[in-house]
């Protein structure tokens, strides 16, 4: 019997995961054409289905919650094989400089949360980031801290420290 109970509540729990959401625009970028009146089927972190919005409210759950966006459009997210998160380099020639030498790593790691943020708003839902320009393992901790839903972000595949010739 105490299985019964926790069996129950873990599907409740999953329902509440799922969602259609209702869009005018979806870019498919196999065909290079729109679908539209599309819809996207969300069950946890996953896209379960995208399509037209009839066909997929088809296979979709009759208690799945819907989201309607209106007239937007949606495309896939986005992959930037190389980033520098940890960057925010000032103008003018000695800006390489100034950010190594004035900026603290904690501060660096909040640009990075900054310009993460900014990156998924953009549409990039994945980066590479190849190199931690000085600030140690701070992108490891960004990492993690956009894993444990701490900062927004995209997913991050890191590189830390950068391994280079001499005076490059």
């Amino acid at each position: 019997m105490p299985s019964a109970p926790h069996a129950q509540e873990s599907s409740v729990k999953q329902s509440d995961k799922e969602m259609v959401v209702r869009v005018a625009r979806v870019l498919n970028v196999r065909s290079g054409s729109y679908i539209k009146s599309a819809a996207i089927w969300v069950e946890g972190e996953r896209i379960k289905a995208v399509g037209r919005e009839i066909d997929v409210l088809k296979e979709a759950p009759a208690f799945v919650q819907i989201l309607d966006l209106g007239d937007v459009t949606v495309l896939p997210g986005l992959i930037d094989c190389h980033t520098h998160l940890m960057a925010r380099i000032p103008g003018g020639p000695d800006g390489y400089a100034v950010n190594l030498l004035t900026k603290s790593q904690a501060y660096r790691a909040l640009e990075g949360a900054a310009n993460a943020r900014a990156t998924l708003e953009a549409g990039f839902t994945t980066v590479r980031d190849v190199e931690s320009e000085g600030s140690g393992y701070a992108d490891i901790a960004l990492r993690d801290a956009i894993n444990n839903g701490i900062v927004a972000g995209p997913r991050m595949r890191v590189a830390t420290r950068a391994i280079t010739v001499a005076g490059a």
